[in-house]
């Protein structure tokens, strides 16, 4: 397997180039998660389904709810976007998890189906990580042959 860091400050639009990378792509799998109109959704990739990932309004649902700093997000979601990833088909070319950030770091988010892939998955894994957290990040996975990019255009 060919571990990739695609890295860059919060904010930076790794995200959207990821969704401009992989647009016309048949050989692309996995979760991206754009923010459309100011809430973070997830988006699996193959089918472009979109659904939520933040609730805007914690107060006024009765659904678990995860909270990291200011957002709150939606615990099935998350399990949604977890079932996607280790459902993927392993005959694509790229897999992408967007993102391994904080959640992840304390085992919640996306670290069931980042866990899987990284034990199961035999290509290429493209993991979506914020710059400041790319030293936690290979520590809590254990990871030890990766390659850590900038710009899509480091792809092979």
């Amino acid at each position: 397997m060919s571990i990739i860091i695609y890295t860059g400050p919060v904010h930076s639009g790794k995200t959207s180039a990821l969704q401009q990378w992989c647009s016309n792509r048949k050989d692309v799998g996995g979760i991206l998660m754009p923010d459309i109109d100011g809430t973070r959704m997830f988006m699996n990739i193959q089918t472009k389904e979109i659904f939520d990932a933040q609730c805007k309004f914690p107060g006024q649902t009765t659904e678990s709810l995860v909270k990291i700093g200011r957002y709150h997000f939606y615990e099935a979601a998350f399990q949604k976007a977890n079932d996607i990833l280790v459902n993927t088909s392993p005959e694509l070319r790229y897999l992408i998890i967007d993102e391994i950030g904080k959640l992840e770091l304390q085992q919640k988010g996306l670290y069931e189906g980042a866990v899987y892939l990284l034990n199961n998955y035999s290509k290429n894994l493209i993991l979506v990580v914020r710059d400041s957290l790319i030293d936690d990040v290979i520590k809590t996975f254990h990871l030890t042959n990766y390659a850590v990019i900038t710009t899509l255009t480091e792809l092979k």
